[in-house]
Parts: C-alpha cells; structure tokens; sequence
C-alpha cells in the first residue's frame, strides 16, 4: 500500500458499502474465517483452494531495485540538493549520503527509508517553499 499498488474499486460502490455495513459481524467472520460472505458468493466461481486459504498474500513490489536504478538515485540526489537548506533542520545529510551510498552499491537495503526521506523532500518543496 505504500505505493498504491493495491487497488479494490469494485468493493467501493456506495450500495455494497452500505449493505456490509448494516450486517452483523457473525454474518462477516464465520467461525474465524474473514470474508465469510464473500468466499460464498464465489465458490462456484473460484477454485476451492482459494476460497478456503487462509494466509494472506501479499504483493512486493521491488522498491529497492527501483531506488536503485542510476537515474532515479541521480534525480533523488538532485531532490535532496535542492531541498537540502529546508531539510537541513531535519536530516543529519552526512548519514543520508552514507545511506545511500550503501544502497546504491547493494552494501544495504534502505529502500523504505530513501522513499520517505524523497517524499519528505517533496512535499517541503511544495509546501514550504
């Protein structure tokens, strides 16, 4: 979800939302089981062993690999440079060059922290020029 991979608009119609809404909560969990209404409006249509599983699988997204692809470092040090006297008050910058300069070179994964500190970069550029 950090990156608005996940999309569910079917499950956002009002009228679907309303319904759920008002039902009772056995009606939605069934002896442990989420989704309870759900897995039974479908089990003619999807397989057995995906109605009944359990586990919940989740989708990865390579963020690492992404942050560390020549030209989105280059545009992120830019970012970062640009931004640096307004960040200045928030970032030690000698630890976020070290950061990633280990990322870059695979030494460390600090994907997730690189993301928020470019976002934070961001959002100071435009709301606090």
């Amino acid at each position: 979800m950090a990156f608005s991979v996940e999309t569910r608009l079917p499950f956002l119609d009002h009228r679907l939302v309303h319904f759920l809404l008002g039902l009772r909560p056995d009606m939605k969990i069934r002896n442990g089981r989420t989704k309870s209404i759900l897995r039974n409006s479908l089990k003619n249509i999807i397989p057995d062993k995906i109605a009944r599983r359990t586990g919940k699988l989740g989708f990865t997204t390579p963020m690492d690999d992404w942050l560390r692809q020549p030209e989105v470092l280059t545009k992120i040090k830019q970012d970062l440079t640009l931004g640096r006297d307004r960040l200045a008050a928030y970032l030690d910058f000698r630890k976020v060059e070290k950061m990633l300069q280990e990322h870059s070179s695979g030494k460390k994964a600090y994907g997730p922290m690189i993301w928020k500190i470019w976002n934070l970069a961001a959002w100071m550029r435009i709301f606090q020029p």
